[in-house]
């Protein structure tokens, strides 16, 4: 490609008069106007003479040769040519709109043939330095038009390729905004400005640039180039290939470079040569930091590097020569300015080849997360022992449910689960899941949408055409104890119960369909298994009972009636008891001992839960204090309210001399996810700070567990029982809970799996690498010394 464009430049048109009529090389010397044999017109301290020591290389130029002399800062210009016709040619800075010509030259017309030239003095009034004038050319009026048209076929063709480039990487930077395509973008829009400012381009359009205004401009757009490249160079490389330091280095240099080119503009306050040689040893240190960078990124196995090398090296090698010649190293020569805007035009299109190239790896990249991601969002929303939808699904169903018009909802329970795990084992109990799921799966239709909510829990939602199917679900559930299943060589009796209700677009939320499924699944059990029920009204009882057995609780609390149970934790490699969870109790006067499963209603009110709680975590509290060691303790969202919250637990602890590690903050992806959960974070932040562990509760059963896991302040994961069920014979629930002990070590957090109830399940986890372990097999929740949970030990 390079070749190609140098050979376009040395046989573009015009070309062929440089044989015939060269360009006159003169030879340029100063002048000391205290020791010259004649006076110099305009002498003092601010103007600054040269002369040229071989006019006699004039003789063979005709009339009207045009006299070429660089573009530099200055102001005002005195050519003085001798002889025959002496003449004198003066302009002012700015009165050189009609002097113009490209190549960074003014072309002055000298009307005698070069044979009557005697000699040329050239003056300088303010000159920045008389060694950044590199040349004066004489040139015939056929050399000078070869002169304009070669440089016109660069600027055209530079420009096209830059004008390009710039439009092509503005569009996507419309569609993909990166921060190396917005450099990239900075630093053609720069180069072409520079292209333009230097050669000579611009003063087409604006010939009042000519001149000084024109040169400061071209000074800031080159160091916008080098800076902009520079940025685009650290912010390109592939995340992780070059070091933290090299990319603020990096940083800084594209700004020191960017700040020099302002200095060097600034000439009429600043000393020129001051500025000049800054941007040429920013432009230096620019190329230091580039060449440290990809050798470290080549190291470390960038693919992008030899990209930008490959851009950068044909410019690099240029700007070197430049760089030699403006120190007086290189000889004085315009095809280096051209190669220079060659090599820029080469490297836009390589470098657009970069972009594409890492565009690329980003949408590969991409593509790997979006399949990781969908990955995930299916372990996620699928039950690992059916293959149906989980409650994660179910939930994220429910919120569609208004753009549906109508719906049937019906929540099923798998009657007498429990005792078919305790005769048959729990491979039993897991076939009758299974057998209920493909059932359910059949009766509704392929497309249906059917999940296991949890333990022996599932739900159908019928919308649309679906909802014709609704007799042929409720039929199945009515008849499923007609149909034994075989398992083991033994018959297993599959009954189902379940309840129903209906959305319309005027009903109630999607909240409330689902309380009115479920106590119609209440209903359907309270009458008789095996069956079920569609909600009415009358229904409502059953919400007055909550309520009664809340009242209960409150004069429950008062009367002592709550206390607290500690299972062990164990350390499945060592055996040995981490710590102990408190599992809350009532001791009813007339049902005898509940689980909370038995009177959950009363945390749905937040008056008798906030009773309850306070005690809970004292009585545990005071139980680590007695026994020395460390206490789980299931809380409330509302306990967990930003600082406030942490201060009172902290205080709680520090009254009964205990650290913060005697603590074990145990909470559900219900708190997490709740809707006000920026407080909750923020106090569990001080308490972990404070030196309490963090427990993420039922881990798996959720939606939004695993996308909220990064950010969640989480020391330790609890696996719900629903995946340990299933171990070690089920292959579902073997992958999933080895993906999530994988994943919470991946993310520097132990593992706690609940419900281990065999030896084989205890053996399986702690061959995956499990940390603790709780359940039946390794000790069951015992009663605390102290008794019970009464306003008096509250106190």
């Amino acid at each position: 490609m390079l070749r190609l464009l140098l050979f376009l430049l040395l046989f573009m048109p015009g070309s062929a008069v440089l044989a015939a009529d060269a360009p006159v090389r003169l030879q340029v010397q100063p002048l000391d106007c205290a020791t010259a044999a004649a006076p110099c017109s305009q002498n003092g301290p601010r103007w600054t003479w040269v002369q040229i020591g071989n006019p006699q290389a004039l003789a063979a130029l005709p009339a009207n040769f045009d006299l070429f002399v660089d573009q530099t800062r200055f102001r005002t210009i005195r050519i003085e040519i001798g002889g025959a016709q002496p003449l004198v040619i003066e302009r002012r800075g700015h009165e050189l709109e009609g002097d113009w010509t490209l190549g960074q030259n003014l072309r002055f017309d000298v009307p005698v043939a070069g044979a009557g030239v005697r000699s040329i003095r050239i003056g300088f009034e303010d000159i920045d330095d008389i060694s950044l004038m590199r040349s004066v050319k004489a040139m015939t009026p056929k050399a000078s038009a070869a002169h304009e048209q070669r440089w016109s076929a660069l600027i055209a063709m530079v420009t096209g390729i830059l004008t390009c480039s710039l439009i092509y990487n503005l569009f996507l930077l419309s569609w993909l905004r990166t921060t190396f395509q917005r450099w990239y973008v900075a630093w053609v829009a720069s180069a072409l400005t520079y292209m333009l400012l230097w050669t000579g381009g611009i003063f087409y359009l604006f010939p009042q640039l000519t001149g000084p205004t024109g040169i400061r401009m071209g000074l800031v757009a080159v160091a916008a180039v080098i800076a902009s490249a520079t940025a685009f160079f650290v912010e390109l490389i592939e995340p992780g290939k070059l070091p933290r330091w090299l990319i603020q280095m990096g940083r800084a240099t594209a700004l020191v470079v960017f700040v020099s080119g302002c200095i060097a503009a600034a000439d009429p306050w600043i000393e020129p040569m001051i500025g000049d040689r800054a941007l040429n040893l920013g432009f230096i240190s620019t190329l230091l930091t580039i060449g440290i960078g990809s050798v470290i990124a080549i190291r470390r196995g960038s693919r992008t590097v030899w990209f930008y090398l490959a851009g950068w090296s044909p410019p690099l090698i240029v700007f070197g020569v430049r760089i030699a010649r403006n120190f007086g190293v290189a000889p004085q020569s315009d095809i280096i300015d051209m190669l220079t805007f060659v090599a820029i035009a080469l490297e836009a299109v390589i470098l657009s080849l970069a972009i594409a190239d890492r565009f690329r790896e980003i949408r590969r990249q991409r593509d790997a997360a979006d399949v990781e991601r969908e990955t995930m969002r299916r372990v996620a929303t699928t039950d690992p022992l059916t293959g149906l939808s989980n409650r994660a699904a179910f939930q994220e169903w429910m919120t569609q449910l208004p753009a549906t018009g109508g719906a049937d909802l019906v929540i099923i329970d798998v009657d007498h689960l429990k005792e078919a795990n305790d005769l048959a084992g729990h491979d039993a109990g897991d076939a009758l899941i299974l057998a209920a799921g493909d059932r359910l799966r059949t009766a509704a239709g392929e497309d249906a949408r059917v999940a296991r909510m949890g333990g022996d829990e599932f739900s159908v939602i019928l919308t649309g055409d679906h909802r014709a199917r609704l007799p042929a679900v409720l039929d199945a559930i009515a008849t499923s104890s007609a149909d034994p299943i075989e398992h083991r060589g033994r018959q297993l009796q599959l009954s189902m119960s379940a309840g129903h209700a209906v959305w319309t677009a005027e009903g109630d939320s999607s909240t409330e369909l689902y309380k009115k499924a479920d106590l119609a699944l209440y209903r359907a059990k309270a009458q008789a298994r095996g069956g079920w029920c569609s909600y009415d009204e009358s229904m409502h009882d059953e919400v007055e009972a909550d309520r009664r057995t809340v009242a209960e609780a409150r004069r429950g609390i008062d009367r002592g009636e709550f206390q607290l149970y500690f299972q062990p934790v164990v350390d499945l490699a060592t055996g040995r008891i981490v710590n102990h969870e408190a599992l809350l109790r009532w001791n009813h006067p007339t049902y005898g001992l509940l689980l909370p499963a038995d009177f959950m209603a009363i945390f749905d009110d937040v008056r008798t839960a906030g009773a309850i709680q306070p005690r809970v975590l004292a009585m545990a509290l005071d139980h680590a204090a007695a026994t020395g060691g460390r206490v789980s303790v299931n809380f409330l969202g509302s306990q967990l309210q930003g600082e406030a919250g942490a201060a009172e637990i902290l205080g709680q602890l520090a009254a009964r001399g205990l650290k913060g590690q005697s603590l074990i903050v145990e909470v559900t992806e219900t708190v997490m996810l709740g809707r006000h959960d920026a407080p909750i974070i923020d106090c569990l932040h001080r308490l972990r700070a404070a030196g309490a562990t963090v427990a993420l509760d039922d881990f798996g059963t959720g939606f939004a567990s695993l996308i909220h896991l990064r950010d969640f302040p989480a020391d330790v994961l609890k696996i719900d029982r629903s995946f340990i069920a299933g171990l070690p014979g089920d292959e579902g629930s073997q992958k999933i809970v080895r993906a999530i002990i994988a994943l919470a070590h991946g993310l520097g957090k132990r593992v706690v799996a609940e419900g281990i109830e065999t030896e084989a399940q205890h053996d399986f986890l702690h061959a995956l690498g499990c940390d603790l372990g709780q359940g039946y097999l390794l000790g069951q929740p015992a009663p605390a010394p102290a008794g019970a949970l009464g306003s008096d030990q509250a106190a």
